[in-house]
């Protein structure tokens, strides 16, 4: 590494993980349970780890993501952040995972304020995405 430079753990997830929500293209979305197994991994790794996707879409993901947590306070923070970057015409990405743990409601399937936003307390998680991610196609 050269010298002044610092590493950082960074990967590319072109549209697998689009910030603040999106998780996979329309037509390569994986079934519920293997979107959960996913999910799983994506929280189990560091939140300071920096992500890069192939699409713009977070301000489109978060106005959803409102529709499902508007109190969520990370949520409401980052819709700020975008609100000012895309305003000012600069992009909303890199992100970090920790970040989007916090805000993504696709990572948060498993909260039991999100089974309850969209009517399914009690429910396994797998359920739960199963169903944000309807609420998101049809949005």
């Amino acid at each position: 590494m050269m010298a002044g430079m610092t590493r950082r753990r960074a990967v590319t997830l072109a549209a697998w993980l689009t910030a603040a929500i999106g998780l996979g293209a329309a037509d390569a979305r994986p079934a519920a349970a293997q979107s959960t197994q996913r999910v799983e991994m994506f929280r189990a790794l560091p939140d300071d780890l920096t992500f890069y996707c192939g699409h713009e879409y977070t301000e489109a993901n978060i106005r959803f993501a409102l529709t499902i947590e508007p109190d969520n306070p990370a949520l409401q923070k980052r819709a700020a952040e975008v609100g000012e970057l895309r305003a000012a015409g600069k992009p909303t990405l890199p992100q970090t995972l920790g970040a989007e743990k916090a805000a993504n409601v696709f990572l948060r399937a498993d909260i039991p304020a999100v089974a309850a936003a969209v009517g399914m307390s009690g429910k396994p998680a797998a359920e739960v995405f199963k169903e944000i991610r309807e609420r998101k196609n049809k949005f």
